[in-house]
């Protein structure tokens, strides 16, 4: 069937043959297309419906798969002892609120702090499809567009200049400052419902710390109007926040996340390589101080003289200040400057054999060496990493996304089967569907075995509990079928028997 699908439903699903699905390959794979691409195409295809078509086709083979678990993303459905479908959550602050809550939801919320079940091909899939379908749209709309909107009109009010536009930078700024209160009731929001959670996210952090920037640095244009703000490091903070945090907005994007997460796990490896270089610097600038800095005079030569007059002077010639090896902290500064190839500040030194001698030792033990390793490292870290940042790339996709379904839909929206389907059919790569079979098929065999060692210890364990719960019961039936005295076995109460006349005993 050709024609430009993704997704299908279970009508769609039906015409198809079974086995192979062959699916037209004109329509870009959902695996790489991003959001702006579908944006730029959708302006092209406008505009090359006045050119004359031509129409290739070409084909390939693809397995059409299915989620496992029906309903697994519904809203209608209860997943817990109650029957409502917002389920109590404890805040932070001790009061329970009414929250959406699906199977979907409550997986994501417990598997915060696991992602190897964000790896399962299904999971991928339909957290890609909640994304693509309503949750980009949404928070592109509701959340990203608004805030470079107002970032854009911040710049523009710090830019201008005073005098006759001091009103107008006034104005833009008291449109930030009302941003920012709607954002800090958002905010204040995920507080009350994550709690300790919203807390321990370092991005959430940072989305306060530049919102109290904002704040702070609009209220300093607003008072210092028309002139300019007297705390000039806090407009420049700001506007550096600013912008890394535009950035950061990006993160749901797929090659910006792996960007980020590349530089955070090297971040964690690279302590020791800063270590070890910090000291070279250290140790070399250390002990060029101490072989230069004899050698630099501390009082200029003095010049002694007589005036016309008859009257004498002295004239001192200053200390060049341009020395960089004459104080401790500048010689650190100048061995530094070897790092990017910058030796001037030896220059009055040269031809000094052991000058020479140690700048020849600091760039091999540098460049040669430690840059090198350097490069290595970052290489076997790309290489290694990339499976694992995926799953948290997804990982994090999936909270946002349930963060999107609690608070950017009506509740009508979360009862539309277009958004929350009961099954998610997809195409897949037949080489990686061969690849988890035999993922499973390792993994059968050992998951088989552990069950069973598990079922054999609960048999193990309910048997001697049924069994000791049989004695005693058996024990109470001996007991009480047991006759006392000259009880009648058949006279349960005790009490003597009347036998009416002409009847049998």
């Amino acid at each position: 069937r050709s024609g430009q699908i993704q997704y299908v439903n279970s009508p769609e699903f039906a015409t198809f043959a079974h086995g192979v699905f062959v699916v037209d390959r004109t329509y870009l794979s959902w695996r790489c297309t991003r959001y702006l691409a579908q944006f730029l195409l959708y302006w092209i295809s406008l505009w090359s419906r006045f050119l004359p078509q031509r129409q290739s086709t070409s084909f390939r083979q693809s397995v059409l798969c299915v989620t496992s678990i029906p309903d697994f993303c519904k809203y209608g459905i209860s997943i817990s002892r109650n029957d409502e479908n917002c389920q109590p959550q404890q805040s932070f602050f001790g009061t329970k609120w009414p929250v959406p809550e699906s199977a979907f939801s409550a997986t994501v919320e417990l598997m915060r702090d696991n992602d190897e079940i964000f790896g399962l091909p299904f999971m991928e899939v339909l957290i890609l499809f909640k994304w693509r379908t309503f949750a980009r749209h949404r928070w592109i709309t509701a959340r990203l567009v608004p805030l470079i909107a107002i970032y854009i009109i911040f710049l523009i009010a710090i830019t201008l200049p005073g005098g006759s536009d001091s009103k107008v930078a006034s104005g833009l700024m008291v449109l930030v400052l009302l941003y920012n209160i709607v954002r800090l009731a958002q905010e204040s929001w995920q507080l009350v419902h994550s709690g300790r959670r919203y807390i321990a996210s370092l991005y959430n952090l940072f989305d306060l710390v530049v919102l109290g920037f904002t704040t702070a640095t609009a209220v300093l244009v607003i008072r210092s109007i028309p002139s300019t703000p007297k705390e000039g490091w806090v407009v420049t903070v700001t506007i550096l926040l600013v912008w890394f945090h535009t950035l950061l907005q990006l993160r749901v994007f797929r090659p910006v996340r792996m960007y980020i997460y590349a530089t955070v796990a090297l971040l964690k490896h690279v302590v020791a390589f800063l270590t070890i270089l910090g000291a070279v610097v250290f140790a070399s600038s250390n002990a060029l101080y101490m072989y230069l800095c004899p050698k630099i005079p501390s009082v200029g030569n003095i010049f002694n003289g007589t005036l016309s007059d008859g009257m004498a002077f002295a004239m001192t010639e200053p200390v060049d200040d341009t020395i960089m090896f004459a104080r401790f902290h500048q010689s650190l500064k100048a061995v530094y400057m070897f790092l990017t190839g910058d030796y001037p500040s030896t220059a009055s030194w040269g031809g000094d054999p052991m000058i020479d001698t140690l700048k020849i030792a600091f760039f091999i033990l540098t460049t040669l060496v430690m840059f090198n390793t350097f490069i290595a490292i970052v290489s076997d870290l790309s290489n290694r990493n990339t499976e694992e940042n995926r799953r948290r790339w997804i990982r994090e996709l999936a909270e946002m996304v349930v963060g999107i379904e609690r608070t950017l839909l009506w509740p009508s929206e979360r009862e539309n089967p277009a958004y929350f389907p009961r099954f998610v059919y997809y195409e897949a790569d037949p080489n990686k569907v061969e690849v988890w079979r035999n993922r499973d098929a390792e993994w059968l065999p050992e998951a088989k075995s552990a069950e069973i060692y598990e079922l054999r210890e609960l048999v193990t364990k309910m048997e001697k509990t049924h069994r000791k719960h049989l004695d005693d019961i058996g024990a109470k039936l001996d007991k009480l079928a047991k006759p006392k005295g000259n009880r009648d076995p058949g006279n349960c109460d005790g009490r003597k028997r009347t036998v009416p006349s002409g009847s049998s005993a």
